[in-house]
């Protein structure tokens, strides 16, 4: 474990990067493609899976597209829309305070694999598919992270559904909009692995 890392930032980057190689390695066994092969995840997923493809940059099998949900991308500064909903819209500031705290402990918020929106360099990733909601204090990040890897050459899709809050992933059986914005993702999904596969074969 490097110096200064509490164990929860370690584990969860070592999880997911082992969680992937072996998905990778067993693909012709299991009668799928290593090629096919997408992450994703939301909110603090969203974080992990946007930092695992920057670390798998370089790798022989990557992912091949990147669903990031309203992901955590600066764990340094933040947009407007951390003050304009850090109450009364599900997720609130004094959460994220709390959840930062006890994951980072003393480990530098400053370093790419907790803050991903902060690397130097964003080119040469997977496609992706970014999902903000409308009413969230992350969506200002997200969007930043999806305009930069845009800029940087990155093919992304970046969606913000204006109705919703933080975590309307989890809302599919409650209401029509959270089940529609799933919906999109997953025909997003069926896209994207496509393009990533020809532009990385």
């Amino acid at each position: 474990m490097p110096a200064g890392w509490p164990r929860p930032v370690c584990q969860s980057r070592c999880d997911a990067t082992t969680a992937f190689m072996f998905a990778a390695s067993r693909a012709g066994q299991w009668g799928h493609d290593a090629r096919k092969i997408a992450v994703g995840g939301d909110s603090a997923g969203g974080n992990i899976s946007a930092v695992l493809c920057q670390q798998l940059r370089a790798a022989a099998v990557r992912p091949a597209f990147q669903l990031l949900f309203f992901p955590l991308t600066d764990q340094v500064s933040h947009g407007p829309s951390y003050d304009e909903f850090a109450d009364g819209f599900f997720l609130t500031r004094k959460q994220m305070d709390w959840y930062r705290d006890h994951y980072l402990g003393d480990a530098d918020p400053s370093d790419p694999r907790v803050s991903p929106l902060l690397a130097d360099d964003v080119s040469d990733l997977p496609p992706a598919y970014v999902a903000v909601a409308g009413f969230d204090p992350l969506r200002d990040e997200g969007e930043a992270y999806a305009r930069r890897m845009a800029e940087a050459g990155v093919p992304v899709a970046l969606r913000r559904h204006d109705g919703l809050i933080h975590a309307f992933v989890n809302s599919t059986g409650v209401g029509r909009s959270g089940r529609e914005a799933m919906l999109e993702a997953c025909g997003a999904l069926r896209m994207g692995i496509g393009a990533g596969l020809k532009r990385h074969a």
